[in-house]
């Protein structure tokens, strides 16, 4: 009888999706999990599941694809296995406790999931919970073992950010430092000296100025929000129609006499994307001039958008590059080949390494 394959799972709960992923041991200890496949390769030891959330994901939906997620597994296993390890990835804020104090999905706050998957699992199998940001994170350091300084943003349902300096996660006191998706950001609309722009009113300099998180100025949720509710169209027609272009000055640059219907649409969807990316640009350059990270890696579902991720370059240089150049220069910024994966893959590696 052939001894049980020892396999680490890591599991990411988004706002969108539920993601699982399975690899063996011995594809941690060798580092083949985190290169990148070849044609040749075919990476039949890491195993993936998803399914679609949203905001009625309960426990009891977790349960549910985890099971058929393990039942899929039984079959390529033989049920001849061993899970040694299980990383959670969670789209919010986690306590030190292990309890989601935050999260996207809010019926999931106040929910411990280690607690919950150790009466499924028992003792023996070591879990760790993270933020989605901070597992992604973990997959990155291991792609690049020799650099200490990195930083990383998921552009997913919101922003999750996450940092590496010195070798060590930022993390702050009550575990909760570095994520910029929840910090305000004054309102594209209105300028910092309080000028309303349509009256050019003086707003009451004794009231806070409007602001909205990061979160919902340059994340998915609310573009979504834009693309199908406001502009009236699916996110497939969306990126398929500004697949068209070979740059925005392509949009642009169609004559007003010439607007039809389409084209219309096409330019308010373009002036959203790059609206949101915008924002996001400006974040890049703050973190550049905050960590002066050696590598910034950008990953997630919204930079699939066409022209998404050129804007935010594009502001990130302007921004940051243009007080300083070598903070832009000197710092790689680069999109993740793993992208919609990294985070429950980062949530497996950090999962298994843990204490080790």
């Amino acid at each position: 009888m052939s001894f049980p394959q020892e396999i680490c799972l890591g599991l990411d709960i988004g706002g969108t999706k539920f993601a699982c992923v399975a690899t063996t041991v011995s594809s941690l200890q060798d580092s083949s999990f985190f290169y990148k496949p070849t044609n040749s390769d075919s990476n039949a030891t890491n195993h993936g599941y998803k399914m679609l959330t949203g905001p009625s994901f309960s426990v009891e939906s977790f349960d549910k694809v985890l099971n058929e997620f393990i039942s899929k597994l039984n079959d390529t296993y033989n049920n001849n296995y061993k899970i040694v390890s299980i990383g959670i990835a969670i789209c919010g804020l986690i306590d030190k406790e292990g309890i989601i104090t935050l999260c996207e999905i809010e019926i999931l706050q106040g929910w411990n999931p280690i607690k919950h998957l150790k009466k499924k699992f028992g003792q023996h199998v070591r879990f760790l919970t993270f933020n989605d940001a901070i597992a992604g994170l973990e997959h990155i350091r291991r792609e690049w073992p020799d650099v200490k300084d990195l930083s990383f943003i998921i552009a997913g349902t919101g922003i999750g950010t996450a940092f590496l300096c010195n070798g060590q996660i930022v993390k702050g006191h009550s575990n909760l430092a570095g994520n910029l998706g929840i910090s305000p950001m004054f309102l594209p609309q209105h300028s910092i000296s309080h000028v309303e722009p349509s009256t050019n009113k003086l707003l009451d300099p004794t009231l806070p100025p409007p602001t909205m998180m990061v979160d919902e100025l340059a994340g998915g949720r609310s573009l979504v929000r834009v693309v199908t509710q406001e502009i009236g169209i699916s996110i497939e027609e969306a990126i398929h129609r500004l697949s068209k272009y070979s740059s925005p000055k392509e949009v642009v640059s169609i004559s007003s006499s010439d607007d039809n219907n389409d084209v219309k649409i096409d330019k308010k969807l373009l002036k959203a994307v790059l609206d949101w990316a915008t924002v996001l640009g400006i974040v890049v350059s703050h973190i550049l001039c905050t960590f002066n990270p050696k590598i910034l890696i950008l990953a997630g579902g919204v930079l699939n958008f066409p022209f998404y991720f050129e804007r935010v370059m594009e502001i990130g240089e302007k921004y940051a590059g243009a007080i300083v150049p070598e903070l832009w220069s000197e710092t790689l910024v680069v999109k993740s080949y793993w992208s919609n994966d990294l985070v429950s893959r980062g949530a497996l590696a950090a999962a298994y390494y843990d204490g080790k």
